[in-house]
């Protein structure tokens, strides 16, 4: 026979169950909001450091391209900042901007010593500055066979020769394709593009070669504007949608391009001339001193967890290091 169950043996009743159920699903919530919550934000700030680390490679090659702009080019003919060809006259927009350059790839080097006329005089060897120690790579660890090369006189950015090619690196050690290591100056030999012969006097000590892109294009010119995914692909990669992407272009339309930046909301340009006035469209491209660039960025995938877009604003002003 069983035993009465006694009052400390009671079960919970329904509504005591329906009570638990409902503070525990509160608790369920307040859980679940704040987890919901703190992946929004992991999100879109992942997105936010992308944008800030794009911000900071725009700033590195415009300020990078700029203090290289007018480098070696011919004195007075030529300012620093120029209109691209192909593109919209500069400076219809402060969006964009144009630069003149020896080299847009920043490849230069100086000739140490008197150059060296071959037999037949189709070609010249040529030895080039040497760097100091020997763990670093010689200064023409940036040229190739069959690179198209001008042939600078620093003094007043003139050329003696119409521009020389086919650029090869003679020293036996190291890879002859990008350079050698150590601290004997190295040494190149050249041939003219159009295949006539060297006389004396042609390249002295102390001219400087530059790359280039082909043996008809000089000075170099470097363009910067933006796209939007709507625009065609550039070098085969499009924008991403709801973006636009900064653009780095050489010798104009038709010229290679690249998208260096994503996530880019902006970008401005103002110019400072010398009498210290600013302006966002120059009156006098030759009298710019200095540029300031402002370029902002914003979150894109993410504006959907995060409520809507982050930006974020760099800016900095790049002195112009070679006004002629």
């Amino acid at each position: 026979m069983r035993k009465a169950r006694g009052a400390k043996e009671r079960g919970f009743s329904l509504v005591e169950l329906m009570m638990v159920t409902a503070m525990l699903g509160l608790v369920m919530a307040a859980i679940y909001s704040t987890f919901l919550t703190h992946q929004k934000t992991a999100f879109s700030q992942g997105e936010v450091v992308e944008v800030q680390h794009n911000l900071r490679v725009a700033l590195d090659y415009l300020s990078r391209d700029l203090k290289m702009a007018g480098v070696l080019i011919p004195t007075g003919t030529t300012s620093p900042i120029a209109a691209a060809a192909g593109s919209p006259a500069f400076p219809t927009y402060s969006s964009s901007i144009a630069l003149n350059t020896a080299s847009a790839e920043g490849r230069l080097a100086r000739i140490e010593g008197a150059p060296v006329i071959n037999t037949p005089a189709t070609s010249m060897t040529l030895s080039v500055e040497a760097p100091a120690k020997a763990d670093t790579p010689n200064i023409v660890d940036g040229f190739a066979i069959g690179d198209n090369l001008r042939l600078i006189r620093p003094v007043d950015g003139s050329q003696p020769l119409t521009g020389t090619k086919s650029l090869l690196v003679t020293n036996a050690s190291g890879n002859p394709s990008r350079g050698v290591f150590g601290t004997t100056a190295p040494s190149i030999t050249v041939s003219k593009s159009d295949g006539t012969s060297f006389t004396a006097g042609d390249a002295i000590s102390s001219d400087m070669l530059a790359k280039v892109a082909d043996a008809g294009t000089y000075p170099m010119t470097v363009r910067y504007y933006l796209v939007n995914s709507e625009d065609p692909p550039v070098s085969g990669f499009a924008c991403p949608a709801n973006q636009k992407c900064l653009v780095r272009q050489v010798n104009g339309e038709g010229g290679p391009a690249e998208i260096i930046a994503t996530n880019i909301a902006s970008l401005r340009f103002s110019y400072l001339n010398d009498s210290y006035g600013e302006a966002v469209v120059p009156t006098d491209l030759a009298a710019i001193r200095a540029v300031r660039i402002t370029v902002q960025g914003t979150t894109a995938r993410t504006t959907v967890l995060s409520g809507g877009a982050k930006l974020r604003t760099a800016t900095t002003l790049v002195k112009l290091r070679n006004r002629r």
